[in-house]
């Protein structure tokens, strides 16, 4: 039995439009050092490097008050904009960076979140 092309077309949209088809539009596509593919997910924050410690970043984001604190550890990919990795003892204050939260996401990085990626921008 055939669908009426007009059925047929409904279904697709509906198929197209449902929750489903929005969470697999959403995944999390993080940053390659040397290349940013076009389906690269947007930074989960934009700021500039205020406080270093060990393990964790504090982001400067707007204003002197406006703080934000990051953590990072051995699996968190730090690069230039222009793809050169940066060690994370080459960090310095003042440093702009985009981060990328683990699935992008700081409900999902935990508190405070876990930095997957970070970019340089000097």
């Amino acid at each position: 039995m055939r669908l009426p092309l007009h059925k047929l077309i409904l279904a697709v949209i509906v198929l197209l439009l449902s929750p489903q088809a929005f969470a697999e539009n959403e995944k999390c596509v993080l940053p390659a050092p040397d290349y940013r593919s076009p389906n690269t997910s947007k930074p989960s924050l934009h700021g500039v490097i205020s406080n270093i410690k060990v393990d964790a970043l504090e982001i400067e984001i707007s204003s002197k008050t406006d703080q934000n604190k990051i953590r990072i550890n051995k699996q968190t990919i730090i690069f230039t904009s222009f793809g050169g990795y940066v060690a994370p003892t080459e960090l310095i204050i003042g440093d702009r960076i985009n981060v990328w939260y683990i699935g992008c996401d700081s409900k999902k990085a935990g508190s405070p979140p876990l930095a997957a990626v970070i970019e340089v921008i000097r």
